[in-house]
């Protein structure tokens, strides 16, 4: 966005500023040994594991999973190259010389020396799963701390080069046929990049943040996406055939009821396609002349203008075609979804722990050729969880912060009321639900939980009443006396957005419970107010689940060498919580590992508390919430 860019400009400009003090041009001098003999390759890497303090590595791949070369560097100004092929796609060394190299490589990675990388997840992902390579002592990642440095900047190597050192842009070699280069200055980019992130974080206060709470994550997210969750291949067969059942009796449906092809499509058998926007603006516009839907300013057909079009029928036909059309679209979402390719019958995930603005983990496709995975935060109730199984002998544990927003808002707003609330079970969305339901019985019939969270926690971030009434189906006077009476209980919110306006209009930061910033770059108004007000929280879920989330995975790590110990481990992470795999059989022993893991107390103005969790277990993801234990801390 505009701001973002603008921000990004002021770097460059005072960078060409303290270059111009100088008639020359001061880059910094590098070496990149490309190409080297098989003995001087092999003393280069012995040297680096007898000799080097720290390393930064890259890779290059062909096809996602073809290693062609790879990089170190441990000094600033050198770094090495080493290929396993050359340009002509052939082997560089001979299969005794790729031995010996390779076993260095795999020891030079595998030792402690510290390691460096820019996107790390990806490089040791590949390194892992296709080359048997475990990096260890992984301590910085060059886009995670940019992320943690200003989260809404872009995060490639090119621009980071670009803000935090003074080296020659490089990124073109790559398509120059200059490649191992290419490769080689990535390594030491990446060195110079790290020097300066380090500075920087120290500088605002924000290394110990990196160091402890965001980069110790990155180990626990690739093993991860390396072991994946099993799937119920026997279920996710015959949900898809239903759901294809489904569509191909909705079709049947659709001809009976159509006199006339709609579709015009010589090559569409059918006389109307469901899927086609423009087959539904010419049935639901031009023939029932439903009342036009926009979004974003474009006339649609998305669910919910065919949801305004069920609500508003004036006739039985628009409701039956709005329903059939609806129908065949969840049914053909949901057989895409449960048609995700698997690798080894399991579902491999990628958690990118830079995905959100928020800090909190983005679930979505697999790097691993054939494993793609899934978007966990929109996986569906129903089909699309149930799939999702333990391993033989295992259930799911499942770990949900179902109230942490809540705490934090309160906490910061001193909204001592609300606190004693939640602290005596009290759910705040049910609350303002039963006294609207008590005070307007009629208009609230359909008026569900599920509509009431969504816009009664938006209330501490500044909703305007139309949005709300749009999202709860409740009328804008409703809406309004909800604004008025929940402001009216909790005073303290209104105040607490004042406080964050000010920051915001002053240093245009805002800051987590836990220390992590947030720039806002974006122009200023009532949509980056919002995102201001509920950045904090939020953001603090992200964090707090991290810090969970490594201590399971370190304590289940135990069992690698000591069958007996107790083990929860992490398998799924579903943006507010964590699914563990357990053993069948030690739920008790496992909720005081879990209580242990999630006992962090906040400080938050003159209130120290630890935030509530819900433990649960269940036979799939999708009944996982079953059996449902509330631990309260300090209670």
């Amino acid at each position: 966005f505009p701001g973002q860019y603008e921000a990004l400009l002021m770097t460059d400009v005072q960078k060409a500023c303290k270059e111009s003090e100088s008639p020359d041009t001061n880059f910094p001098e590098v070496e990149v040994h490309t190409g080297l003999g098989y003995r001087d390759t092999v003393q280069f890497l012995e040297e680096l594991i007898a000799d080097a303090e720290i390393i930064s590595f890259d890779i290059e791949t062909w096809g996602g999973c073809l290693i062609d070369c790879i990089s170190f560097a441990s000094k600033l100004t050198e770094g090495i190259c080493v290929p396993f092929y050359n340009s002509m796609s052939n082997e560089h060394w001979n299969r005794d010389e790729f031995h010996t190299i390779f076993n260095l490589i795999k020891e030079l990675l595998e030792s402690n020396i510290p390691k460096v990388a820019q996107n790390a997840q990806y490089d040791i992902t590949i390194l892992e799963y296709y080359y048997k390579i475990r990096v260890k002592n992984l301590v910085w990642d060059t886009m995670v701390a940019a992320h943690n440095l200003y989260c809404d900047f872009p995060k490639d190597l090119g621009t980071l080069i670009s803000l935090y050192t003074s080296l020659p842009y490089h990124k073109y070699l790559k398509d120059t046929g200059s490649r191992w280069e290419y490769n080689g200055l990535d390594s030491i980019s990446t060195l110079h990049v790290m020097r300066g992130e380090e500075k920087e974080l120290e500088e605002l206060g924000l290394l110990d943040h990196y160091k402890t709470i965001t980069s110790p994550i990155l180990r626990p997210l690739v093993d991860m996406q390396l072991a994946g969750v099993n799937v119920d291949i026997e279920f996710k067969n015959k949900a898809v055939e239903e759901c294809e059942l489904k569509m191909a009796y909705i079709m049947k449906l659709l001809d009976t009821a159509l006199p006339n092809k709609i579709n015009t499509s010589k090559t569409y058998t059918h006389k109307f396609n469901p899927n086609s926007p423009k087959d539904k603006k010419f049935l639901f516009y031009d023939v029932f002349k439903c009342r036009k839907v926009y979004h974003q300013g474009t006339l649609t057909t998305k669910s919910s203008a065919l949801k305004e079009f069920i609500r508003k029928a004036k006739n039985d036909y628009i409701v039956f075609f709005a329903e059939l059309c609806l129908g065949h679209k969840e049914a053909s979402y949901l057989a895409s979804r449960l048609k995700t390719e698997l690798l080894d019958g399991r579902m491999h995930t990628q958690y990118d722990s830079s995905g959100t603005v928020t800090g909190r983990l983005n679930s979505k496709e697999s790097i691993l050729e054939g494993g793609k995975g899934t978007n966990l935060q929109n996986a569906q109730e129903g089909p699309q969880r149930r799939m999702m199984i333990p391993d033989e002998g295992e259930e799911f544990a499942n770990v949900d912060l179902y109230a942490a927003e809540a705490y934090i808002v309160a906490a910061e707003a001193r909204e001592y009321k609300m606190l004693e609330m939640l602290d005596a079970g009290a759910k705040i969305h049910t609350w303002i639900q039963e006294e609207t339901k008590e005070r307007y019985p009629e208009e609230t019939k359909n008026y569900v939980y599920k509509k009431a969270k969504q816009t009664i926690h938006a209330l501490n971030y500044g909703v305007e009443i139309p949005m709300m009434s749009m999202e709860s189906g409740l009328s804008p006077e409703i809406c309004q006396w909800q604004n008025t009476y929940y402001h009216s209980t909790f005073p303290g919110i209104k105040i607490r957005q004042k406080l964050l306006k000010e920051k915001l209009k002053e240093r245009r930061m805002v800051e987590s419970v836990l220390g992590r910033r947030r720039y806002f770059f974006a122009p200023y108004n009532h949509n980056l107010l919002n995102k201001a007000y509920a950045w904090p929280s939020q953001s603090f879920i992200g964090e707090l689940t991290n810090i969970a989330l490594r201590t399971l995975w370190s304590e289940s790590m135990r069992h690698l060498v000591d069958d007996e110990h107790i083990w929860c481990l992490p398998c799924m992470n579903n943006h507010d919580g964590i699914v563990n795999r357990i053993k069948l059989g030690t739920r008790e022993k496992v909720t005081g590992l879990i209580k242990r893991a999630f006992n962090i107390p906040v400080t938050v103005h003159d209130r120290t508390f630890t935030v509530p969790i819900d433990v649960s277990f269940g036979p799939n993801f999708n009944e996982i919430y079953e059996e449902s234990k509330v631990i309260r801390y300090g209670q």
